[in-house]
């Protein structure tokens, strides 16, 4: 590689080594100089760089060819290095493979083996890897791992991959409380997981690389029981001007985005300026790092719950500020859903709180998201399985930014929360809710 120093091209080598080169080359081997001249960039002068006309018989240049060869010598000798290093790598990875099948007796349903199994994908798996007769079938749950069950007369003698795989999601399906997706079922599944996933330290197995968002959704509980750590005070409006409640999503570093909201656009004067009585709810979820008391002591308006701040953990966030109306602010008139990255207007906010009191049949204002594809490509970052959610489809959802309802319509999606499995999207969820309370609502860009 040549290099442009000073006034000459020369080699990127050792600085002395490159003088004594140079001073040689010019001195005995150069034919010629050629001249030519650059304009700079930051200057108006016009300076000279001399290039000089390497020789055939150039020492440099029998130098140069010289550690080229020696370059690729020693690229040849790094790429045997790193084959043999593959192969063990996968050599250790078959043997961990093949550990994770390790099983224990114990007399299980007719007589079959309990087989303490991760991954069960087909049936020559089960028979082979887990040593199963031809009448066990199904899984149940027992802390991080999944096992067989017996299921007499399940297995027929010529079932097939696709016949196992379907009673296998089925009973999953089946089993009560057990909804989370199994990394093996994504892997058998989905292509492009195949052999993406390494196992960690701790004995858990994961996806690395551009899939290391699937992981949270791994963990994420459809029917995750949450508590409440800290609440704010109830509601207590008057009936002489309208209320309204806002739920604002945030986490628990953002404490200069809750400052800027409460001195802004939420500042309780504002709104009573405007002949509103207001009340502020900020959502938070745990990071596990940041304390809350000193904030918590000054301000009424944190409701802090017991689960890991995830982006898949948004919908019970959603409920429990839906919970949080139905207990402490059951006679709100208004609710306002949104996020603390967002800036509202307000006087943009109470011209559409009139057209909702105008009419009788709006209930929920916001901006609308038609039907869109469910993301079945496990590199997209809203990725979501078909065992998750099975239609293709999404339901026509408000955009989690920001939307407005009357009190009565939160109340009823309350109640609709408690009876649906969520899913791991919260605007999609919320789309779910209002298309099941069978509601026609009119959508508008706030």
């Amino acid at each position: 590689m040549i290099s442009k120093r000073g006034f000459l091209a020369i080699p990127k080598i050792g600085k002395e080594k490159r003088m004594k080169l140079c001073l040689l080359e010019i001195l005995c081997f150069c034919p010629f100089f050629v001249f030519f001249y650059v304009k700079s960039a930051s200057q108006t002068s016009i300076r000279k760089e001399i290039f000089y006309d390497f020789a055939t018989q150039s020492p440099l240049k029998n130098m140069i060819a010289s550690e080229k060869q020696s370059f690729i010598s020693d690229i040849n000798d790094l790429r045997s290095s790193l084959d043999k290093l593959t192969n063990k790598i996968d050599r250790l990875m078959e043997i961990e493979k093949d550990e994770e099948w390790n099983y224990y007796e114990d007399t299980y349903i007719s007589g079959c083996t309990k087989i303490k199994c991760e991954n069960i994908l087909t049936l020559s798996e089960a028979k082979t890897k887990c040593k199963l007769s031809d009448d066990c079938i199904g899984i149940t749950k027992e802390k991080e791992n999944y096992q067989l069950r017996a299921g007499p007369g399940a297995f027929s003698s010529n079932i097939g991959e696709k016949s196992w795989m379907l009673k296998l999601e089925k009973c999953n399906d089946e089993l009560e409380g057990e909804d989370r997706i199994n990394i093996g079922y994504l892997e058998h599944s989905y292509e492009e997981l195949k052999g993406q996933r390494f196992r960690r330290p701790d004995g858990k197995c994961v996806f690395g690389g551009k899939f290391t968002h699937i992981n949270k959704l791994l963990d994420f509980n459809p029917q995750l029981q949450f508590s409440t750590l800290s609440s704010p005070t109830s509601c207590f409006f008057k009936n002489s001007s309208d209320s309204i409640i806002f739920g604002i999503k945030s986490m628990p570093e953002s404490l200069s985005f809750r400052d800027a909201i409460r001195d802004t656009w939420l500042n309780y004067e504002l709104w009573n300026d405007f002949n509103f009585q207001i009340k502020v709810v900020f959502i938070i979820g745990q990071d596990g790092k940041t304390n809350l008391t000193d904030e918590m002591k000054i301000n009424d308006d944190l409701l802090v719950l017991d689960f890991e701040e995830s982006h898949y953990n948004l919908p019970y966030k959603d409920m429990a500020f839906l919970r949080f109306i139905n207990d402490k602010c059951s006679n709100v008139d208004f609710v306002f859903k949104g996020d603390d990255d967002i800036l509202l207007i307000p006087q943009n906010l109470i011209k559409e709180i009139s057209r909702v009191k105008s009419s009788d049949s709006i209930e929920a204002i916001g901006c609308k998201k038609e039907p869109e594809e469910v993301a079945r490509n496990p590199k997209n970052k809203y990725f979501i399985p078909n065992q998750m959610y099975r239609e293709q489809k999404w339901q026509a959802y408000f955009s989690g930014a920001g939307y407005l309802t009357t009190g009565n319509f939160s109340k009823e999606l309350a109640k609709m929360a408690d009876q649906t499995k969520a899913v791991p999207l919260d605007d999609c969820w919320i789309g779910i809710l209002i298309n099941k309370m069978n509601k026609r609502c009119k959508f508008l860009i706030i």
